[in-house]
């Protein structure tokens, strides 16, 4: 039996939930067979064409695979997927882009650096996301950088510069998302 398109979705929504639950080998069983429902010739018009918020596109599919993989503990895979997500955003149609996905990978792939210990790399693709104007900033995004900035505190950034000036541009980008949030700001 083919899978069909739908299962793309579930597959793939249920392998970070996996991993972040300690379960890799499942994790990875649910990309590989999100994988094999991506590659599969059938198109589902409901779900792929007109389907909005539920359409599952190839770069959605990938935006899931560094989620679950930062999350299972495999940065050095996970920037590789983050970047591939990235790339499949930013040239895919103006019409498939998903603003948060996109930044949510950037996020992603920063905190992979960061595990990885690139701090410098980590900064400059952070860059991007602390620049969004807050009226941008989504939940999800604000636990992604709360995440990047728990792995600041490993003691071979503690004398960096760096990690001190990104950690305070991490701050005070929360602080500006949750001034949004309350109603006349802060």
């Amino acid at each position: 039996m083919r899978q069909r398109a739908p299962a793309r979705s579930g597959c793939t929504q249920s392998a970070p939930a996996l991993s972040a639950h300690g379960d890799r080998t499942q994790a990875r069983a649910a990309i590989a067979a999100a994988e094999r429902a991506r590659d599969d010739a059938h198109r589902d018009e409901l779900h792929d064409g007109i389907a909005g918020e539920f359409a599952f596109s190839n770069a959605k599919l990938c935006y899931y695979e560094p989620l679950t993989l930062v999350e299972g503990n495999d940065p050095t895979r996970a920037e590789d997927a983050a970047e591939g997500a990235i790339t499949l955003y930013q040239n895919g149609p103006a019409m498939a882009r998903s603003y948060g996905c996109e930044i949510l990978a950037r996020a992603q792939l920063a905190r992979a650096q960061l595990m990885n210990r690139n701090l410098e790399e980590a900064a400059e693709t952070l860059r991007g996301v602390l620049a969004l104007d807050p009226q941008l900033h989504i939940h999800s995004l604000a636990h992604q950088l709360q995440t990047c900035r728990q792995l600041l505190v490993v003691p071979e950034y503690r004398s960096s510069v760096i990690a001190r000036q990104l950690d305070r541009h991490l701050a005070a980008f929360s602080r500006a998302g949750a001034a949004q949030l309350i109603p006349g700001g802060l």
